[in-house]
């Protein structure tokens, strides 16, 4: 049995052909395999484009819904916050500020009252003329409001509109008086 030998003869033409039908089926099967990765690549972008505005939506009715809580609190300017917002928003888009800022110049006016959280109601909602103490109070509210909001490390804008939204020109403004 050790002393036999086969010897198979092909000819070159039909070794060839088997070659170009491997390369052939090679060259289909990479393909596909691109094009479904670059397929689900992009399905997966998609739906990672579509998550974020979900969870961007999502915030901006957080922060609404936060800040009607605030504009509840004070009887005398419910819907103040999202006035100031609107009103905000639109002045940014006549000075010529992008989209994204006027976004967040948007939620800005939104939160600048969020330090009366930590005024009391009998202060915020008192019918007549503030005393000196209370007026104190109220003027706290922007620190208040810039402590509460400086947490956020994705928007640290959200605590400097707080902090500074009474602030004026003149220097007569609060809490620094700049």
């Amino acid at each position: 049995m050790g002393q036999w030998y086969a010897v198979i003869a092909i000819d070159n033409t039909e070794l060839l052909e088997d070659t170009r039908s491997q390369i052939a089926v090679n060259i289909m099967v990479s393909l596909i395999t691109f094009f479904l990765i670059s397929f689900f690549y992009y399905i997966g972008y998609k739906n990672e484009q579509i998550s974020g505005k979900k969870v961007e939506e999502m915030n901006v009715q957080v922060v609404t819904a936060l800040a009607a809580a605030i504009d509840a609190k004070d009887n005398y300017t419910n819907g103040h916050s999202s006035r100031v917002a609107e009103y905000a928003k639109m002045i940014a888009a006549r000075s010529g500020y992008s989209q994204a800022e006027q976004e967040e110049i948007y939620l800005m006016g939104l939160l600048h009252d969020v330090g009366k959280i930590g005024v009391p109601d009998e202060v915020i909602n008192k019918p007549s003329r503030l005393t000196e103490e209370e007026f104190e109070l109220i003027k706290k509210h922007p620190v208040i409001g810039n402590s509460i909001l400086s947490s956020i490390r994705e928007s640290p804008k959200l605590a400097t509109g707080a902090r500074w939204h009474h602030e004026r020109f003149d220097g007569k403004g609060y809490p620094e008086g700049l």
